[in-house]
């Protein structure tokens, strides 16, 4: 193990890790002093182990001063002819390499590969606060300079060269220079989309495709193929139902004893399981598009089961087991379903047996000396296994006396293997970058990108119909009475308001109505600036040519889905790359022309393309789902084949009954749609019944008060008459005492005066 210390540039930052001269990767825990920042030049203590995907590790990432290590650009080509060997020697450089000539942007480096590198949501952090544009375009340059660029473009110290003149020129640089402020930016703070720029109808990708897509994975050496099969589970006209909701909960351990653990396995073969977390529809519009501050992104709401391993994701699943498994997995497909319900059965408790769709999303082949080894990621329909209402009443009555805690809601429960623990994770937080970078590290995050994509797909499928639902202009009339009226109310209020704001300005001084003026136009602007959450635009101007009164709300959840930072408002470029990466083969001008209904000065305030969303599905079966596929020469024949095919495979003879698969399938659909429909309202009935037998009570419960109360009225009446009888008898018994008292009060009166006059009399 070789041993370096050297000073290098860093040329990449990600939350949890560094990259020092495009080679040298370090985490955030060997950093001493404060974080650097990309560009800084910083003292780096290196090994070397040639065993490792990761050749060269920094042990220890110090920075040397706070300045940005900026080179000047070489006037010509022949002065950068001696680029500085980096820690791993000098590469050779291309005979037709075109001058290192760096542009004018960061952001707008050469791309060797001819795509975007990272997706967006890999190039800022989820959790971290949106730091403007500029923060954007700096993260960007990270991104083209980063690994990648570093491998094929020189090895030398970063995008902006690391060669010996470059460092001459630096050190020729006055101090005063070298410390001058930068002035700020005035391009206006934007976040990044949710959003991977390439096509979603790739099959298949080899080892330097990974590396395109994904550079900031660290892929295992012996990962040589991955068979993108979720475009064939989930084709354009049947995207995966988020039909909700699907809640999970992790109780108590197994016991040593329960655990059922299978022995003889064959690594060849071997199944991951993606149990996928949803809430129902209504939480997702409640929860992710409202306008206050605690709204959520959609990725946070859904969420995977993962096996942690002290701090490290992985999939749950297991190795093919031919004894108890069945045949090979190459010729029956039904095998590796059995090893993953034998394997969650093992490691969860959980039986899966009851699913009745398992979608294959992904083939991994590694190569292990000279035998391969298969890795089959399936997800299955476990939001059917979610008990009903009654089944979980009777069950956490059950458990009432036990350990277990049960939430409120029906739920999958889990009851991991002893020793093993599992947790409920979000798809925002399996897009960060998983810390160690293992071969199980890796499958969590190509699989939590995969199913981004897939969503990606589905949400910029609903936004590709809608913007074809669109009017051409604001001249287009609704056909809805109703919202008819809607418009000739707000025209009443807006009239109003206009005759109000005159005559407050006719109250004004003329020298005052120029500023008030003024500060009338420049608020929409401040409005639309900010992506206020105003379903309403206040002007005329501000809508966009596609307004329109009325949009399902499924269609602003999609809008909310790219806007990652949700700051109501997608870019103009940003909604133009979604369309052309559908697969549907639009054309820049067409897929222009949809954009142009929505956005307004170069964004999409997406909240101001209608006066409010409702439940109602519109659906228009002129737009074809296809875009242009239909147009491309072979795809005919394709679909020919493709349809032979599946007629070959979807009738199947059942005890001498012909069955057509997908039409059962589609009948089960509808029949569970109709079953979730039947609950709900039978549902509402039930808390109906119930509000109705609580009013009952409470009216019995009022009669009885009120009947206690008349009683005990007619007892106070009773009371009252016999008091007043009573009263009558001792006042006249009173009146007879009271006259008796006066004469003899009388009588003692005259005789105390015939008293007096004797005593006169003898004195």
């Amino acid at each position: 193990m070789r041993q370096r210390v050297f000073t290098g540039v860093v040329t990449q930052m990600q939350e949890h890790h560094g990259i020092v001269d495009q080679e040298v990767h370090f985490p955030m825990s060997v950093v001493v002093g404060r974080v650097p920042l990309v560009g800084e030049k910083v003292l780096v203590k290196a090994v070397q182990d040639p065993l490792k995907p990761i050749s060269w590790t920094a042990q220890k990432v110090q920075t040397l001063n706070g300045q940005p290590f900026k080179s000047p650009p070489p006037l010509l080509p022949s002065m950068s002819s001696n680029p500085k060997p980096g820690i791993l020697g000098t590469k050779p450089q291309p005979l037709l390499k075109s001058p290192k000539i760096p542009p004018l942007i960061p952001s707008m480096q050469p791309n060797p590969g001819g795509m975007m590198q990272m997706s967006h949501h890999q190039q800022m952090s989820w959790s971290a606060p949106f730091d403007g544009w500029g923060a954007g375009l700096k993260r960007h340059a990270e991104v083209m300079g980063g690994r990648r660029g570093g491998r094929w473009e020189d090895g030398g110290g970063g995008p902006w060269g690391g060669d010996a003149m470059h460092q001459k020129r630096k050190r020729w640089r006055a101090a005063s220079e070298e410390e001058a402020p930068k002035k700020s930016s005035s391009i206006s703070t934007h976040s990044a989309p949710l959003f991977s720029c390439f096509s979603r109808d790739t099959q298949a990708c080899d080892y330097l495709e990974l590396q395109r897509r994904y550079p900031h994975l660290h892929l295992p050496s012996n990962l040589f193929h991955l068979q993108l099969s979720w475009t064939q589970s989930f084709p354009l006209d049947q995207p995966l139902p988020l039909r909700g909701p699907c809640r999970f909960h992790v109780g108590s351990n197994q016991l040593e004893s329960e655990a059922d653990v299978c022995e003889s396995t064959d690594d060849a073969f071997s199944v991951r399981v993606l149990l996928f977390s949803m809430p129902c529809l209504e939480d997702l519009y409640s929860q992710c598009c409202n306008l206050s501050k605690e709204a959520v992104h959609p990725t946070a709401l859904l969420k995977f089961v993962m096996v942690d391993s002290g701090g490290e994701l992985r999939l749950p699943g297991g190795h093919w087991s031919p004894k108890a498994d069945g045949a090979n997995p190459a010729k029956d497909g039904s095998t590796l379903v059995n090893t993953a319900v034998r394997c969650m059965k093992e490691q969860t408790a959980l039986d899966l047996s009851a699913c009745t769709q398992w979608h294959k999303m992904a083939e991994l082949r590694y190569l292990s000396g000279d035998k391969m080894e298969t890795v089959v990621v399936l997800l299955p329909d476990v939001w059917n296994l979610v008990p009903a209402e009654e089944d979980w009443a009777q069950l956490s009555q059950k458990q009432l006396d036990g350990d277990l805690s049960l939430p409120e809601g029906p739920s999958v429960v889990f009851h991991p293997s002893a020793g093993l623990n599992l947790s409920v994770v979000s798809l925002s937080s399996l897009l960060e970058p998983q810390t160690p970078q293992t071969r199980d590290s890796c499958e969590v995050s190509l699989m939590a990108e995969m199913f981004s994509e897939m969503l990606q797909r589905d949400f910029g499928l609903e936004l590709y119909q809608c913007l074809c639902r669109l009017p051409q202009g604001p001249g287009v009339k609704e056909d809805s009475s109703a919202l008819m009226e809607d418009e000739l109310k707000k025209t009443d209020k807006q009239t109003a308001k206009k005759k109000g704001l005159i005559d407050a300005k006719k109250r004004k001084l003329k020298e005052k109505e120029g500023e008030r003026e003024t500060e009338d136009e420049t608020e929409p602007l401040k409005e639309s600036k900010s992506g206020g959450g105003d379903n309403q635009p206040s002007k005329d101007s501000e809508r966009p040519l596609g307004w329109t009164a009325q949009l399902p709300r499924k269609v602003l959840l999609s809008w909310v889905f790219f806007d990652r930072q949700l700051t109501g408002s997608v870019r103009e470029a940003d909604l133009l790359n979604i369309l052309l990466s559908l697969g549907l083969f639009l054309s820049p001008a067409q897929a222009q022309d949809l954009v142009r209904k929505a956005a307004v000065g170069g964004l999409c305030l997406y909240r101001n393309l209608c006066s409010r969303w409702s439940d109602a599905d519109q659906t228009d079966g002129s737009i074809s789902a296809e875009g242009n596929k239909a147009m491309l020469p072979g795809q005919a024949c394709k679909e020919r084949a493709s349809a032979r095919r599946t007629t070959n495979t979807d009738l199947v003879n059942y005890r001498g009954n012909v069955i057509n698969l997908p039409n059962l399938l589609q009948t089960l659909e509808s029949s569970k749609a109709a079953q979730c429909e039947l609950e709900k309202c039978v549902a509402t009935l039930q808390a109906r019944l119930e509000a109705a037998e609580a009013r009952q009570a409470s009216t019995e419960q009022e009669q009885a008060h009120q009947k206690e109360l008349k009683r005990k009225l007619e007892k106070a009446e009773t009371l009252n008459r016999t008091y007043e009888k009573s009263l009558r008898e001792n006042s006249g018994q009173m009146i007879s005492v009271i006259e008796k008292m006066q004469r003899m009060v009388e009588q003692v009166t005259s005789l105390n005066i015939c008293f007096i006059c004797i005593l006169e009399t003898v004195f």
